[in-house]
């Protein structure tokens, strides 16, 4: 990490990412956004709803989810946690997170986001009960401009697009 540069630190924000079962539905840049975890709920859900969307429908789908929200066929999902989840291989996946840190590698470019998750906790008869303790995870990325939202999995030759291999 002897290149490694810390670009920011927050100490808590809304992380949503891209998530999958197998490669087929990889998408190149897992994080699909960071937000003030100001933000309330209702907009978080309309935000990933308009996300996920917006990478599956086309411009007259669009036209008539805005038109009348009952149209649009992947609503957001909140569970006990205020975790969202909207879509389906891939989806999207909203939860605050704490402790972020955007690192910038000055001889590889290569980006490095890390996180820690909150404790979960499960609905129980008498009071919620803990389910899983604080996580640390990260992703890291070729910095090559913007986060794109593509497939990285070639469908024509059911394997991961040249570009995307790792050299």
């Amino acid at each position: 990490m002897g290149n490694n540069k810390l670009v920011i630190k927050l100490k808590r924000a809304w992380i949503i990412t891209w998530e999958w079962n197998n490669d087929s539905a990889s998408i190149v840049d897992k994080i699909a956004g960071i937000i003030d975890y100001r933000r309330g709920r209702k907009r978080i859900i309309d935000l990933v709803e308009f996300l996920y969307n917006l990478k599956i429908s086309d411009i007259s789908e669009l036209a008539d989810y805005a038109k009348n929200r009952k149209n649009i066929p992947y609503k957001a999902n909140v569970d006990f946690n205020n975790q969202i989840t909207c879509g389906h291989h891939p989806y999207l996946y909203a939860r605050q997170v704490k402790n972020i840190e955007v690192f910038v590698d000055s001889h590889s470019k290569i980006e490095t986001i890390s996180w820690e998750t909150f404790p979960t906790q499960e609905p129980t008869d008498s009071c919620p009960q803990k389910n899983s303790d604080t996580e640390k995870e990260e992703f890291k990325r070729i910095i090559i401009g913007p986060l794109s939202f593509d497939y990285m999995w070639d469908r024509k030759n059911g394997k991961i697009k040249e570009q995307y291999l790792k050299r």
